[in-house]
């Protein structure tokens, strides 16, 4: 373009913008394209990107709130979200966004896991929701017979737990990685809650087997060092319990009951130590499991009341709940667990439905007429998704056994 063209177009101020551009040892005026790749016109990408920052400007979403008060079994929040959404159940997988997949990095270090606050938090709630759903509830303990690494450990854990799988239909379990502190060694050893009962007869002998063919030695309290050959033998005919029993089961009874339990172990860990192995996991299902739930500022009240507190049998003593108070918060933790559950139908309707092999995206609708709906129209396919995405409630979730019973 020549200077008299561009003069009339500075001129004329007509929002075009120019560069000087040499050719040929003249100067020439180039137009500068809003998209040098592409067209003028806007696309649709850079209006959601456009519309994001105009959202990210504003500091809230749309239709979000600036509190949100939630109810779990060991603790009830209300916090400042600053207008972000707020799912109504959460604590599962199914809140989970998938992550972005990056190439793996190849080291020579191998990972190393740490008992730390959350995740003992994480093993309280988890295992709560897993008791609460649950129509049998067991708790085992699996010791090794010898010192071995966490890693070797884990592997001989893995394969137990795949025999079980195979033999006992519809089985669940928590696993608690501990660390034995009265031993020298430190070896670990395992808590698991399971939801059916495992005979003792068969799974004692099987889980010495399988340490046996790790290279584990038993030995009797002589210190004599019991044979492969014996091992063998004894677990034909079914006298394993004679010799070794690092198989140990007995039932829970209550939530107040499995909470206790679990502290108790929970709580021997210091906090950072470390494993070789993962200081928790669980079943695939467990891990959906919800476990809190959206509540309304009255909870506190409640929560606060006398409802929530402790009292001692022996000596009438009453503790009432503590609460902590920040510029953004306020906890109130939970005496009562009873007290809690009731706030909690939705929660534990949900999580029954998902440890009944009745995930609410494929068969929900069967499960939501079981447990008592009282709706005609029911669209299974945009129930969970509407839970997660807070524009669904259960209003009406009553008693699993009066259903059934009418």
């Amino acid at each position: 373009m020549s200077h008299s063209d561009w003069l009339q177009s500075v001129r004329a101020n007509d929002g075009r913008k120019w560069e000087i551009e040499e050719i040929d040892g003249k100067s020439y005026y180039t137009e500068v394209r809003k998209n040098p790749y592409g067209t003028d016109q806007e696309t649709a990408k850079a209006k959601r990107a456009k519309e994001n920052r105009q959202k990210l400007a504003k500091r809230t979403a749309k239709e979000g709130k600036p509190y949100a008060w939630r109810q779990g079994y060991n603790i009830c929040t209300g916090q400042y979200t600053g207008g972000n959404s707020v799912p109504i159940l959460s604590g599962s997988t199914f809140n989970r966004k998938k992550p972005k997949k990056y190439p793996a990095k190849k080291s020579v270090e191998l990972p190393v896991h740490v008992m730390s606050k959350r995740s003992k938090g994480k093993i309280r709630d988890k295992a709560q929701a897993f008791f609460a759903a649950a129509k049998e509830r067991t708790f085992v303990t699996l010791t090794f017979i010898d010192h071995i690494d966490d890693r070797a450990a884990k592997k001989v854990l893995n394969k137990f737990l795949t025999v079980v799988r195979r033999e006992v239909k519809g089985f669940k379990y928590l696993v608690i990685s501990e660390h034995q502190q009265e031993r020298p060694t430190k070896t670990i050893h395992f808590h698991m809650l399971a939801n059916k009962k495992l005979p003792v007869g068969r799974y004692n002998p099987l889980w010495v087997l399988q340490q046996y063919n790790a290279g584990l030695v038993g030995h009797r309290a002589n210190g004599e060092a019991i044979s492969g050959g014996e091992i063998a033998t004894r677990y034909n005919d079914g006298t394993m319990g004679e010799a070794l029993n690092p198989f140990q089961i007995e039932k829970a009874y209550c939530i107040s009951a499995i909470a206790n339990y679990l502290t108790k172990y929970v709580t021997k860990q210091s906090t950072g130590e470390e494993f070789g192995c993962l200081t928790w996991h669980c079943s695939r299902k467990v891990s959906r499991l919800f476990t809190s739930q959206e509540v309304t500022p009255s909870t506190f009240r409640y929560m606060t009341s006398f409802s929530n507190y402790k009292v001692d049998r022996e000596t009438g003593q009453c503790w009432a709940p503590a609460v902590l108070t920040g510029a953004f918060y306020t906890l109130v933790f939970v005496n009562n667990k009873q007290a809690a559950r009731k706030l909690l139908a939705m929660l534990e309707a949900v999580n029954r439905w998902i440890l009944d092999d009745e995930e609410p995206d494929r068969t929900l609708k069967d499960a939501y007429q079981r447990y008592g709906s009282g709706q005609k129209k029911f669209d299974p396919s945009t129930i969970v998704e509407g839970i997660i995405a807070k524009t669904k409630f259960l209003a009406h979730v009553p008693d699993t056994k009066k259903v059934e019973a009418q």
